[in-house]
């Protein structure tokens, strides 16, 4: 016997068809589950979906095309391939098991080989499908983290802001921006070297993770630059946010740098024409919390002249 391919669910009120099928799957190195009715079948592919379906047509209670057309109307269960097996064989039949959802039909009595093959194809297609669709996760992944810090990067967070500034547009729902910036980074590159640099950003992103709300996204803006997006969230509770960050990022030493601190820009609810100016005003107030000797947390002004 090779090792286990794929899950399979057999699916029959006839024990004896149940028993020849199972015995004949197991053989090939599938694990294979069985059913005898179409409502424990339904219970079965929720509980754990199978990688393939070979279902019987006629049963009683539920048929094998209501149990189809069931699964296909769950989310959760309406990619299980099914393969219908059924004494049925007329076009008819056969063609209203595609129209439900089927991806094969084998009429009984079957021939093993047969069976065998149609087996081996549709496992094969819905395991690569299944591989297919977690390379799409890792890209979708690679595509919206950034590698070092694990918080969001720079393209995903800029997707988010926009959404929470067209909706403060439309109507009025607040948000806020934090941007930070490590103090003396340069100067722990210089004297321990970026490998250790490296590692302040990984424990300040931690840290970061730790006092945000879930509904909060934070991003690596580039380099030692952080920025944080705070929806439905005023200007009072952003600078409270600001500072529990202050607070959090210097309250214990990061080995072997010792306390590092950071300096903070606030800016809530702006009216900015774009979101090129909306950044750059919360970047003003970051540099003139560096002016006013880093460590501290600065809001941006009411607007751009500061009036």
């Amino acid at each position: 016997m090779t090792d286990k391919q794929g899950d399979i669910l057999v699916v029959d009120d006839m024990l004896a068809n149940v028993k020849i099928l199972v015995s004949l799957l197991q053989e090939e190195g599938y694990e294979v589950r069985a059913a005898t009715s179409g409502k424990s079948a339904v219970m079965i592919c929720n509980k754990r979906p199978p990688d393939l379906l070979l279902l019987d047509v006629m049963m009683p209670e539920i048929n094998g095309y209501q149990v189809c057309h069931s699964l296909k109307a769950d989310e959760k269960t309406r990619n299980i391939p099914i393969i219908f097996i059924s004494a049925l064989d007329s076009p008819n039949d056969k063609v209203r098991g595609l129209e439900e959802g089927g991806v094969d039909f084998i009429t009984k009595p079957f021939d093993s080989a047969e069976v065998i093959a149609r087996v081996k194809m549709h496992i094969q297609l819905q395991l690569l499908q299944k591989e297919l669709q977690k390379k799409n996760m890792e890209l979708e992944h690679l595509a919206t983290i950034d590698p070092l810090t694990g918080l969001y990067n720079r393209r995903y967070f800029l997707q988010r802001l926009r959404d929470c500034h067209n909706a403060f547009g439309r109507y009025g729902s607040p948000y806020s921006l934090v941007m930070f910036d490590l103090d003396h980074f340069k100067a722990i590159n210089d004297q321990h070297g970026h490998d250790v640099g490296d590692k302040v950003l990984q424990e300040i992103a931690l840290r970061t993770k730790d006092i945000l709300r879930d509904v909060d996204i934070a991003a690596r803006w580039g380099g030692e630059e952080f920025m944080i997006l705070t929806p439905q969230t005023g200007q009072e509770k952003a600078l409270i946010l600001a500072e529990r960050l202050r607070h959090g990022f210097a309250a214990a030493p990061i080995d072997p740098v010792g306390i590092v601190t950071a300096s903070f820009g606030v800016i809530s609810d702006a009216p900015c024409d774009s979101l090129e100016a909306l950044t750059h005003r919360v970047d003003k107030a970051l540099y003139a919390a560096k002016k006013a000797g880093r460590n501290c947390v600065q809001a941006a002004s009411v607007s751009e002249d500061g009036k």
